[in-house]
């Protein structure tokens, strides 16, 4: 992006800024404005309104003065039906036409109404009637006596020798007040319920044509819209005589003129900022553009130069800083031709010394042989062409402009003075020099290492033939099978990580009924491993087949390997004795891996808890007796830490909750061999590509006792 059209974009972002902090400011006035204008008319219109029912009230105390007369000073009524027949006369005499009178007794009961019926409900409530009797005190003020109908109310308490008889009660429909205040604040007038319904208003068109939202307990003031009006809309809780929330006075006023003004002036002046903003940031480009020419010239002529193009001519220079950019600029340029045309004379000249230095050093590398003789020509090509590569191409690329990186070829050129190319020369022979006596030394060293090699081979392969041997002769030691049988199937499996392993299983018959199993891994791993490994197989099997009970056989054998055990080895050992009969299970777990059996519901549990120290640890070391019946058709798996610590390239631990998984997910009816191969598969899955970490054995027995023929 040229930097005056960035100039001309920061300049845009500042001026929007200013504008937009005006606008902000803006709105923030004009919404404090209205605020205040709100507040102004909530309390104009709550004054308003108590001024016109503080009057409307005072005329109901003078017509309740009237109708009362002289009751006071005349032998006044103190009984129901004389309040009744008094105020009959009275309000007969009286010249009221929007007054409604209501007399109730001192127990509340209403005994008089001027509408010539007592079937309704007393404009006050029998709280407020009970207050006025008691206080003897009146009381006034707002009150809707119906669901439809609001009314100022004076109620006065009436007295016959200085004790409360009833209350005289007189109320106006609050539609004349409501008149008089529309009338009043020049806007239509409405009285709403608790419940925000409209209960009385000047003009009920207009209420339902415009059905504002007004909150029905709080001061409010809002605009309301028709299709083409616009309304301001205010509303003030009003009170009772009691200081209590009766309902909302509301006043709506048509403001539709006054606020399309108001906008017609906000885009009369947001026109009038954007169209002065255009004109200075047009003139500001304009300006920018013939100002920053020359600059824009200079940086044609240095990137041409960059190039290796010296015909691109500055035309316009100007004044101040950009002027002088552009004069120096003028200067580079002439400069850079008369270099140029150096290093075209330097270039022929060097090109003849080249044809002579190789010609001689091909000569020299010619005496070497093989390898030598080619590491040795591209040392000569290393050392001669890459300074002058460039400047072969420029010159066999043809002369004058246009040609890419020119410039730099030409500075690298004129830095191979005459006594650089001394130094060339010099570094090639002793390079050359250095490979000739490499050459020999190496072939010294050959000769040796061949010979050394031949005896390594020799070694190499009768150790391979060995291992081998052993791998052999491990697998062979392991049980194959066992004479068959109905109620059981068995199956083993042996994978070492090296050549040979540390690890072994094994299964045999104690006696007709009973069979031993066994698994076992022998600390570390390779050939010392295997050794202690077949020892310890011999060792385990003599004894269990000469004590049947596995504790006894794993204590004898831990005697015998700790008493004798210099290397420091030992063995983790799983060693049971299986009852073919009744399923149970007698065994000893010597730190080896907690067993697992799969019921045939696919239940997975572990075998026993935490087991003892590993073998050929101590001596006299008393091994813990556990035992566990099997189920017909419970899977009995043994296997080895190689099986639960395989891992996978990220690190991670094949762990027993993935046993546990793959076991529950096999199918009742997998005989053991086939448990075996899934186990297998799925460590195979999670291992991928990683190397084998440990060996990896397994043992399984399925018992089947449903399956065995009649007599068997």
């Amino acid at each position: 992006m040229l930097l005056r059209t960035r100039l001309t974009l920061y300049l845009s972002l500042a001026f929007l800024l200013v504008v937009a902090s005006l606008v902000v400011v803006g709105l923030r006035r004009e919404a404090l404005l209205e605020s205040r204008l709100a507040s102004l008319a909530i309390v104009g219109q709550e004054a308003v309104w108590d001024g016109l029912v503080g009057e409307t009230v005072a005329e109901l105390f003078e017509e309740g003065a009237e109708l009362i007369g002289d009751m006071e000073r005349r032998t006044p009524p103190t009984t129901s039906e004389q309040l009744r027949r008094w105020f009959d006369a009275a309000e007969r005499s009286s010249s009221s036409r929007y007054t409604i009178i209501q007399v109730t007794n001192s127990s509340g009961q209403l005994i008089y109404s001027s509408l010539g019926t007592l079937d309704q409900e007393p404009f006050l409530d029998a709280g407020s009637l009970d207050r006025v009797v008691e206080t003897l005190r009146p009381v006034s003020g707002l009150q809707q006596t119906a669901p439809d109908n609001f009314m100022v109310l004076a109620a006065i308490p009436l007295q016959a020798f200085g004790k409360p008889v009833g209350v005289l009660t007189l109320g106006r429909d609050a539609i004349e007040s409501l008149h008089r205040f529309g009338f009043e604040v020049e806007a239509s007038a409405f009285l709403l319920s608790l419940r925000g319904r409209m209960v009385e208003g000047t003009q009920i068109a207009l209420w339902q044509a415009v059905q504002p939202r007004v909150p029905p307990r709080d001061s409010s003031f809002s605009t309301a819209y028709t299709e083409d009006r616009s309304y301001t809309v205010t509303g003030v809780p009003v009170e009772n005589a009691d200081d209590q929330v009766v309902g909302t006075l509301v006043s709506m006023r048509d403001s539709t003129n006054e606020l399309e003004e108001i906008e017609h002036l906000g885009a009369l002046i947001l026109g009038g900022v954007g169209l002065f903003m255009a004109l200075v940031l047009t003139a500001l480009y304009i300006y920018l553009r013939h100002a920053f020419r020359p600059l824009e010239g200079a940086i044609s002529v240095l990137r041409a130069l960059s190039s290796g193009n010296t015909e691109v001519t500055l035309e316009a220079t100007g004044s101040g800083e950009i002027g002088r950019i552009a004069d120096a600029v003028s200067i580079f340029r002439a400069n850079a031709i008369t270099l140029e045309q150096q290093r075209r004379h330097a270039e022929r000249n060097r090109r003849r010394q080249e044809r002579l230095i190789r010609q001689q050093l091909a000569l020299l590398a010619a005496t070497l042989e093989g390898g030598t003789k080619d590491e040795a020509l591209e040392d000569m090509r290393s050392l001669l062409d890459e300074p002058q590569d460039g400047i072969g191409d420029s010159t066999r690329g043809g002369t004058g402009g246009g040609t890419g990186g020119g410039t730099r070829r030409a500075t690298a050129t004129m830095a191979v003075n005459e006594d650089e190319q001394l130094g060339l020369l010099t570094q090639v022979l002793r390079s050359m020099s250095r490979r000739i006596t490499d050459q020999h030394r190496r072939l010294t060293d050959m000769v040796a290492e061949l010979q050394e090699a031949i005896v390594t081979k020799t070694k190499l392969a009768g150790l391979q033939q060995e291992l081998e041997i052993a791998r052999r002769l491990q697998h062979s030691i392991l049980p194959k099978s066992i004479p068959p049988r109905d109620d059981m199937e068995i199956a083993g499996f042996m994978e070492p990580a090296l050549e040979v392993g540390g690890d072994f299983y094994d299964f045999f018959y104690v006696d007709e009924d009973h069979l031993g199993l066994v698994i076992a891994d022998v600390s570390g791993k390779g050939i010392p491993a295997a050794l202690f490994m077949a020892i310890s197989r011999s060792l385990v099997k003599a004894a269990a087949l000469s004590l049947k009970e596995p504790g006894l056989a794993i204590d004898r054998v831990n005697a015998v390997m700790a008493d004798e055990n210099d290397e420091m080895m030992f063995v983790t050992l799983f060693y049971g004795v299986l009852d073919l009969k009744s399923g149970r299970l007698d065994f000893v777990n010597a730190g080896h891996n907690l067993p697992y059996i799969r019921h045939a519901d696919g239940q997975v549990v572990p075998v026993g808890e935490i087991g003892d120290i590993p073998l050929a640890v101590m001596e006299d070391f008393d091994f813990a007796r556990d035992q566990v019946t099997l189920q017909p058709g419970d899977l009995l798996l043994l296997y080895t830490d190689g099986v639960t610590e395989a891992f996978n390239a990220a690190e991670e631990a094949y762990g027993e909750p993935r046993l546990e998984a793959t076991l529950t997910a096999l199918p009742a009816t997998a005989e053991a061999a086939e448990v075996l191969s899934q186990v297998k598969q799925s460590v195979s899955r999670f291992v991928a590509e990683a190397p084998p970490s440990d060996d990896l054995t397994m043992l399984a027995l399925k018992w089947t006792p449903g399956n065995q023929a009649p007599g068997g």
